[in-house]
């Protein structure tokens, strides 16, 4: 016969709740392992993992998430539904932190698409890579530990430059040796002066080896340039000695608003007709649209028109494609053949959340939820 009590009561079973109290202390507040606990309370671990999920039952624990990292999962849920994305990730400024310089902007982004792309990476992937001093970050934050028998191949020829941070045929083997793989670079000049010169580099065998593996390319990363002679940021290729004086003027008179492997896009994301256009040794854009991912690092709040008029851009093909940005309105493509097309992470900064939200035509209410307009 098992035993009862003459008098029985419902919560006979209950843990104590002193017990409760001690447990989630040791645990939460002291750091100490389940099994330490254990022992310290005599009771199994088993029995630890009970009371510690009844702290949760009865809010003697409460997990919160500060408000600034919570308008940040606010954001991405909106942003989401907004383009049909399949993930936005909203990276969060650091809690010391108040104003930043681009620069260290640039760092944040860098650090998070190096771990991105570090983790989408696999073996026999190839890997496209492209100028830009954010995606030179990129590299200096590279795990080397994370390796994988990889092929990277820079995606246009050389900017001639007085840093290696614009140099794709110094970055690109730098970025495979991390990864442990195998290199392909364009040592000519990525602008060449007529499509004469662009016809005679297209011939030399370094090159064609290059443009041979741009249809296996299944994950690439780039840069993008603004085209704003008012802007801070405005692109590299029409501040630097890169374009003749007539080039730079075609570019500004035309309806470019970015630049992305140096190719000019208009706002709509299509390529411009200006001289520059047929002066290029690189990737063509047709060719990197089919490129199943597409990893996008850009850092400043005055590169927002430039990150859509991209994502219009890439957004006529499906597959993953992912856009790392801090501090900007910058919105992302759709995945599998939703709203816009590709659109697998698209990762943005928490600054000035709700001013990004407003540019995208999203309103916040007073529970901070996204409402589409």
């Amino acid at each position: 016969m098992s035993y009862r009590p003459q008098y029985y009561d419902s919560n006979i079973y209950m843990q104590s709740t002193n017990l409760i109290l001690k447990a989630a202390d040791l645990y939460y507040n002291q750091g100490m392992r389940q099994q330490e606990i254990s022992e310290q309370l005599e009771i199994s671990v088993s029995t630890v993992s009970r009371l510690l999920k009844k702290a949760k039952e009865q809010e003697i624990v409460r997990f919160t998430i500060d408000q600034k990292y919570l308008e940040c999962l606010t954001l991405e849920e909106a942003l989401c539904r907004r383009y049909g994305l399949r993930e936005v990730i909203v990276a969060p400024i650091p809690a010391e932190s108040t104003e930043l310089r681009l620069e260290e902007k640039k760092k944040i982004v860098a650090l998070e698409g190096a771990r991105y792309l570090q983790r989408v990476v696999s073996d026999h992937d190839v890997i496209g890579v492209a100028y830009g001093e954010t995606v030179w970050y990129v590299y200096n934050y590279l795990n080397p530990c994370q390796r994988h028998d990889s092929q990277f191949v820079t995606l246009h020829g050389v900017l001639e430059h007085e840093t290696n941070r614009l140099d794709g045929s110094w970055l690109v083997p730098r970025i495979a040796k991390a990864f442990g793989g195998k290199s392909y670079t364009i040592n000519c000049k990525g602008l060449q002066s007529s499509r004469e010169d662009v016809l005679r580099s297209l011939s030399e065998p370094d090159v064609c080896r290059v443009f041979e593996q741009f249809p296996k390319i299944t994950v690439s990363i780039s840069g993008v340039g603004l085209v704003d002679v008012h802007a801070r940021q405005e692109t590299v290729l029409l501040r630097g000695n890169f374009m003749s004086p007539d080039a730079k003027r075609a570019v500004q008179e035309s309806d470019a608003c970015c630049d992305l492997m140096l190719r000019f896009l208009n706002s709509h994301g299509q390529e411009c007709d200006t001289p520059m256009r047929s002066r290029v040794v690189g990737i063509p854009l047709e060719s990197y649209r089919r490129i199943p991912n597409k990893i996008i690092v850009a850092a400043g709040a005055e590169k927002w028109p430039a990150a859509l008029a991209l994502l219009r851009a890439i957004g006529e093909v499906s597959g993953g494609d992912s856009l790392v940005c801090r501090d900007m309105r910058a919105f992302g493509a759709g995945d599998n053949g939703n709203v816009i097309g590709g659109g697998e992470d698209l990762l943005v900064a928490h600054d000035e959340a709700r001013r990004v939200a407003a540019r995208a035509r999203l309103v916040f209410d007073g529970r901070g939820c996204g409402q589409r307009l």
